[in-house]
């Protein structure tokens, strides 16, 4: 599978039996369907709440299609009080997390929790740290 940003094979990256496929390039994540619930429930934070499910129609970032049916993928919010936005399949194959946007939601969620993002550091260790 090929990165939906930068077009390089992403890597699978395998942690507590859920498969991650990452970029090395663009350091971005893939989500097939599922996954980002095994991961929310792995760490016991709440990720798919903050999922919104309004489109954005308006968006900067250029449009992205989906690596699994090559169909464009909805720019989709995540959280009330955040500006990050990532890609959704139409189809429901999964999610583009774009590099840093992860790390960005679990900080929102300590913020809201009062939970600390240590899990998801030991989760995707050096995966997630974003220079």
């Amino acid at each position: 599978m090929k990165c939906p940003v930068c077009k390089v094979q992403l890597i699978v990256v395998e942690r507590h039996k859920i498969e991650l496929d990452y970029c090395i390039s663009c350091k971005g994540f893939w989500f097939d369907r599922g996954e980002l619930n095994l991961l929310s429930e792995t760490l016991g934070l709440d990720l798919i709440k903050e999922l919104q499910t309004t489109q954005l129609n308006e968006y900067s970032e250029k449009p992205r299609d989906c690596p699994l049916c090559d169909n464009r993928m909805d720019k989709i919010k995540l959280g009330q009080n955040t500006n990050v936005v990532i890609d959704k399949c139409p189809q429901g194959q999964g999610m583009w997390f774009d590099g840093g946007e992860l790390s960005r939601i679990v900080n929102q969620n300590r913020e809201i929790s009062g939970l600390g993002n240590k899990e998801m550091i030991n989760f995707l260790g050096e995966f997630l740290v974003q220079g």
